[in-house]
């Protein structure tokens, strides 16, 4: 906890800086900058998935809950519900195929794999310990027998689905944590593991600087830069706007142009 809390410290720092400055909106700039300084310095050329699984283990070793980017277990159970809950709303059914993409410890999968039909439930994640976590969680509450089918990724080619095809991709915060080729990377794989009546449902941290572009730990895209992409590989971009997500991320539904 003395580890989180001086975490927690210095980005307040970090902010507070940059807005007694007048620098509102570039805020978490700066403290983007200040990582991406760290990043080049401790990790150079090195591969990005390194860098982002040992991230998620320093988190993991601290809480599982600061893991995924909680602060407690009741913020952790409040967000995976309200997440299931929407999917839900947007037509998900008991006997859809599922795919969670950086499922983490199974914020979401804990009430997925409950409510979908036997082995529907997919889970990936690069972390290992998230993995590790997820499967406690799962059996903690009786959910190992649904058989949720959970792996470590290293890439985003969907390989692990083995042929399967998911009916719902859901990705919270995983867009606002890895840069542009990575995305077109997921982007041009999702052929290959949803439905063409499939939909694929994303977060991700809108916005357009360059501080934004270079940083390391939190990206920011803009609405064009989606359109654009999925317009190249047969899809279409919707945005929800009225979707009320804990970290102010914005919502992003992607389908075939020819379901």
């Amino acid at each position: 906890m003395i580890i989180l809390s001086r975490n927690l410290a210095f980005r307040g720092l970090v902010k507070s800086v940059a807005l007694k400055l007048n620098l509102h909106t570039q805020a978490k700039s700066v403290e983007n900058f200040v990582r991406t300084v760290v990043y080049r310095i401790s990790w150079g050329r090195k591969p990005y998935v390194e860098f982002c699984r040992k991230t998620v283990s320093r988190r993991a070793a601290i809480s599982p809950w600061w893991a995924v980017g909680n602060t407690g277990q009741k913020s952790w159970e409040q967000h995976g519900l309200q997440f299931h809950q929407y999917l839900i709303s947007q037509g998900m059914r008991p006997d859809d195929v599922m795919l969670d993409i950086g499922c983490g410890n199974l914020r979401i999968g804990v009430h997925a794999i409950e409510y979908l039909n036997l082995g529907n439930y997919w889970g990936i994640d690069i972390s290992p310990e998230n993995i590790a976590q997820g499967w406690e969680f799962a059996a903690d509450r009786g959910l190992d027998s649904k058989t949720p089918h959970l792996f470590v990724n290293d890439d985003l080619q969907f390989n692990e689905m083995a042929g399967t095809k998911a009916d719902f991709v859901f990705a919270n915060s995983v867009f606002t944590h890895i840069p542009a080729h990575l995305i077109e990377e997921c982007i041009s794989s999702l052929g290959t593991t949803m439905k063409a009546t499939g939909a694929f449902f994303v977060t991700f941290n809108e916005g357009a600087s360059k501080f934004h572009a270079e940083a390391t730990d939190n990206f920011y895209y803009s609405r064009d830069f989606f359109t654009e992409l999925c317009k190249c590989y047969s899809y279409v971009v919707t945005f929800d706007d009225g979707f009320p997500h804990p970290h102010r991320q914005t919502m992003m539904i992607i389908r075939s142009d020819k379901p």
